[in-house]
């Protein structure tokens, strides 16, 4: 069976997780450890096999063997596929007993990269070992110790900037769509010196934040203190928050009445990417075995926002609101997620809010814990002047119905097969910030179609989503063809939903008319070259997307062959791919790369059809 591109992570993820083993001293070399006995809890029967690889894992700069390091062997032979022993002092490890067959081998150990036998290029899987009967290899892993990024985070003056937040970040394309990852972060310390360990080759982007502000004034931090004292009870929620508020009124009015007529803004430092705009971030490359140095940021001057608003359809209903939450736009700004809660009045307030683009939401429900959901939504820009007046209007979350209908050879299944098949309907979040994926979607909606096939979507949070149809029981060879709504297909196409919003006539159709590819994959010489990805994608450009579901991509097993299922029907291209970085075949441009290589396909509705690909040997 072939898997959707959606799931490829899961095929290309590194073979081997990272470990920590304690080393021992020893006192005089010792032989390789048998790994048949590294697990004797977990005993299988002797393996009959006359074949054996054997090796050292050493460091990459200075070839010094590497004690302890957790060595896995995979194999169709092996028990459960995979067996695992740990170096000696001398770096040295043994598998004997195996079977003629093809073996992947792969070592790690804590500070070190994790590296596969063959590997060209770090994180991308290696090469497999053909083995015959009675075949003794030796092979040498080369492991580099992970690297770090330093540098110094100063101020608009040159002064450290002290407990600044620095994050390192990885941009990928894993999910569908360009994703900034954070994969390291630091503190700043008290020369504004920072170092971020332990981070593998490849390319990063280094940004900075701060809280820090120029030194208030007297309005100022009055008008900071009565900030604080607001904010100290509107967290505290039911009566006791309404007493707490209405007796801390008088000392806050008495606080108020000192104020400035006039109070200047705050002035603060904006967020900043290496090597000195935050809006086009560049990235920095990351060598094995070598730190990289002199990555340094200076925070500009910026003037910080205050945020006023009220939360308006609450005063006398029996809402329960979830924290009002304030994201950032832009990916590599995490630690600027803030909170915030109404009084009494609904009104809420940001404070020193850095510039940038911003998303305000609340969500809730009316009527207690069985009422329907509600939210509000604005977004925001902070620039050079204070947002007051903010309106978030409560409205309900929206309400979807629809039918799931079924086309092809056999007939619709009857009301107690489509019951025992476990069919649900899911609205999956479209959204590409993982800012808001964490914190604005309460999750995955979830339908159950009845016995005629009707199903009801109630509080679906207003955004973009897209549909897709699972089955908890077992395959029926029923594949999800399209989510017709209004002429569109939203399952390639996002839906976007209102508040408020009643939508009808959403149409899920099934189908048991679904295309396979097979055949094998060898190469010049006519073995097999399992080390490759078969990537089925369409001619037509609009469906190069993960939603698509038209996207479809296998490894050959071991002996070449390979198996595709659930292709619509239309016109395709079929590539091959070496070392591609998970999730590339999701950007248009290396589609098109690509593309002039691949071999044009046609399928028809229900159509086996076999063919046989040819890649070059490996040098």
């Amino acid at each position: 069976m072939g898997i959707r591109c959606t799931d490829l992570t899961v095929i290309l993820a590194a073979a081997f997780t990272a470990g920590v083993v304690t080393s021992g001293q020893q006192s005089a070399p010792t032989p390789p450890r048998d790994p048949t006995r590294v697990h004797p809890a977990n005993a299988t029967p002797p393996r009959r096999g006359t074949a054996t690889i054997s090796g050292t894992v050493v460091t990459l700069s200075s070839e010094q063997p590497i004690a302890d390091a957790t060595v896995n062997i995979y194999g169709s032979t092996l028990p459960d596929r995979r067996l695992s022993t740990t170096t000696d002092v001398q770096g040295r490890f043994q598998f004997d007993h195996l079977s003629s067959g093809r073996y992947t081998v792969g070592a790690f150990r804590a500070d070190f990269v994790n590296v596969t036998y063959g590997t060209r290029i770090y994180g991308r899987g290696g090469r497999a070992i053909p083995l015959a009967e009675g075949e003794r290899r030796n092979i040498r892993l080369q492991l580099p110790h992970k690297s770090a990024i330093a540098g110094t985070v100063v101020d608009e003056r040159g002064t450290p900037a002290t407990a600044a937040s620095i994050g390192v970040f990885k941009y990928s394309m894993a999910f569908g769509y360009p994703r900034v990852l954070r994969v390291g972060s630091r503190t700043t310390d008290n020369t504004g010196a920072y170092r971020v360990e332990s981070l593998e080759p490849g390319d990063y982007t280094v940004c900075a934040t701060t809280r820090a502000t120029t030194p208030l004034d007297d309005g100022q931090r009055l008008q900071a203190e009565i900030d604080r004292q607001r904010r100290s009870v509107e967290f505290i929620l039911g009566p006791e928050g309404i007493a707490a508020q209405q007796q801390i009124a008088p000392q806050l009015a008495a606080l108020e009445a000192r104020l400035p007529p006039h109070i200047e803004p705050v002035v603060g430092f904006a967020p900043m990417c290496h090597p000195g705009t935050s809006s086009l971030p560049s990235r920095v490359r990351v060598l094995p075995d070598r730190d990289l140095t002199g990555v340094n940021l200076q925070f500009p001057l910026a003037r910080l926002i205050r945020i006023e608003g009220v939360v308006n359809g609450i005063s006398g209903a029996d809402v329960q609101l979830d924290p009002i939450m304030l994201l950032p736009g832009d990916e590599t700004r995490t630690d600027w997620v803030e909170s915030a809660r109404p009084n009494t009045a609904g009104q809420f307030r940001f404070t020193n809010v850095a510039p940038g683009t911003y998303r305000i939401f609340v969500q809730g429900k009316i009527g207690g814990d069985s009422g329907v959901r509600v939210s509000a939504m604005r977004d925001v820009v902070a620039a050079d002047e204070d947002i007051k007046g903010l309106v978030l209007d409560i409205q309900r979350d929206a309400t979807i119905t629809g039918q799931v209908i079924f086309r092809g050879a056999r007939r619709q299944p009857s009301p107690a097969t489509l019951a025992n098949a476990g069919f649900r309907v899911r609205m999956e979040p479209a959204v590409r910030n993982s800012q808001e994926s964490l914190y604005l979607y309460p999750g995955v909606a979830i339908a159950t179609p009845d016995e005629d096939g009707r199903f009801v979507f109630a509080d679906v949070f207003p955004g973009d989503y897209v549909v897709r149809v699972m089955t908890t029981k077992g395959p029926l060879n029923w594949f999800s063809d399209t989510a017709s709504l209004a002429g569109r297909d939203v399952m390639s196409e996002a839906l976007s939903v209102k508040a408020n919003q009643q939508i009808s006539g959403l149409v899920v159709t099934m189908t048991d008319q679904r295309a396979e590819l097979s055949g094998m994959l060898l190469t010049e010489s006519g073995e097999p070259a399992p080390q490759y990805l078969i990537l089925v994608y369409p001619t037509d450009e609009r469906y190069w997307t993960a939603q698509s579901g038209r996207m479809l991509g296998t490894r050959p097993k071991e002996d070449g062959s390979f198996t595709l299922s659930g292709l619509r029907a239309g016109r395709y291209r079929i590539a091959t791919l070496l070392d591609a970085e998970t999730g590339a075949w999701f950007d248009p441009a290396y589609l098109r790369q690509i593309d002039t290589t691949a071999t044009a396909l046609s399928l028809t509705d229900g159509e086996r059809k076999v063919l046989n690909l040819r890649v070059p040997n490996e040098q």
